[in-house]
């Protein structure tokens, strides 16, 4: 009976470690991710009209507005795993599998989105007041 207490102590461990884990990776490839601002659609490879994605919100949900030959489309965003949903009421949840290449760099693929690589637009500059 003592051998069997034992084991389930050591099961119910090792569950509760990988869950942290499992919980503390995915905080971090979220924090990694940084989907907070705008996001440009790298056109340098492709024939694709310029398109920026602008996400504000939380770290895994929030509003959307994307930019795209002259069309804006806004809606509600959230993380599902390792995809993004888009909802708008035009067209409902879109899905698409997103991956983080580098920082500053992801890759979005799906319905209408097709391997595109967006690079995130560097907004923090202050401009400095010259010295009179």
């Amino acid at each position: 009976m003592m051998l069997l207490a034992v084991a389930l102590f050591l099961v119910i461990v090792v569950v509760a470690v990988w869950t942290k884990h499992t919980r503390d990776a995915r905080i971090q490839w979220i924090k990694d991710l940084d989907l907070m601002g705008t996001w440009e659609l790298d056109t340098s490879k492709s024939d694709d009209p310029p398109t920026s994605i602008r996400f504000t919100g939380n770290l895994d949900s929030g509003d959307f507005r994307l930019e795209s030959a002259g069309e804006e489309v806004s809606g509600t965003w959230r993380l599902s795993g390792t995809s993004l949903v888009m909802n708008n009421e035009e067209s409902g949840d879109l899905e698409y599998e997103i991956r983080l290449f580098e920082h500053g760099s992801i890759g979005i693929h799906g319905s209408g989105r097709e391997r595109q690589v967006f690079k995130k637009r560097i907004e923090n500059i202050v401009p400095l007041r010259r010295r009179s």
